[in-house]
């Protein structure tokens, strides 16, 4: 079937997030110490 328009935001969201998550996790010491950690995307 075809996609909503919502499916494909979700879709180009879940892109970008795992293309960031790299750099996100490589300043994970940076989110520890202010007590903020990086597991699931919040949108």
């Amino acid at each position: 079937g075809t996609k909503t328009p919502f499916e494909i935001l979700l879709s180009h969201i879940q892109t970008m997030y795992n293309s960031i998550m790299p750099y996100v996790l490589d300043s994970t010491e940076l989110h520890q110490e202010s007590g903020v950690y990086w597991s699931t995307p919040y949108f």
